[in-house]
């Protein structure tokens, strides 16, 4: 069964960060702008991460009811501690936010409260699906045909498991594209088996993938 949808106007304060920097390498501060900023601009997400190691990934909605990430509202602030507020939808064990304003924000950073772990040869089953599509429309990547044309059409791709938690794709390097474009596209709003290395980082999940191959079950 698919996780519900949550909306609550509210709030999110946190750091803008490079979702793939921030996920495969712990990469955060001033001296990690420019890279969060290519990596912004060869499209692969900026993210706020919340004071308890959780990312939140800020998306908008266009006018014919497309998905996708909020790249030009947090590029001024990549690296900085804002306060984002707006919509707030939860699915499954995720969030992200639709953004009605955002400020810098100058109050001192709480203790970091979460550590990294990395577990190679691991294996993650789930969906692939359109990560704005899947938060924002409560969407599997399988009923909504705007969103499967999204998932081929190079927006980031994620996989989800059964229990509402993304596995995000990244690389060890500066992606020139979203990673899991390349990796997962082929596979779009199917179920998939994926190995690789799994970080766990904070509240964030993802994954450096070796080998996909499709689920035998649908």
């Amino acid at each position: 069964m698919e996780p519900s949808t949550t909306r609550t106007e509210g709030s999110v304060t946190g750091t803008v960060v490079g979702a793939n920097c921030w996920l495969s390498r712990g990469l955060e501060g001033d001296k990690y702008r420019d890279t969060a900023l290519i990596c912004a601009q060869n499209g692969t997400p900026l993210t706020i991460v919340t004071d308890d190691g959780s990312p939140v990934y800020p998306f908008t909605v266009g006018t014919d009811g497309s998905s996708k990430p909020d790249m030009e509202r947090l590029l001024p602030y990549a690296e900085q501690r804002v306060k984002a507020t707006g919509l707030v939808v939860g699915r499954g064990m995720e969030r992200g936010i639709i953004i009605d304003n955002v400020t810098a924000v100058q109050e001192p950073k709480r203790p970091r409260m979460f550590g990294t772990k990395e577990t190679p040869n691991a294996t993650v089953e789930g969906r692939v699906v359109n990560l704005t599509c899947w938060l924002e429309k409560g969407n599997a990547g399988t009923a909504d045909s705007t969103c499967v044309g999204l998932c081929a059409g190079g927006d980031p791709l994620v996989i989800v498991t059964g229990g509402g938690r993304i596995y995000y794709p990244v690389t060890r390097t500066t992606p020139t594209s979203p990673v899991g474009t390349a990796m997962l596209s082929d596979y779009c709003a199917r179920k998939v088996r994926v190995t690789g290395t799994v970080i766990a980082r904070g509240e964030g999940r993802a994954i450096i993938i070796d080998r996909v191959v499709a689920s035998a079950s649908k």
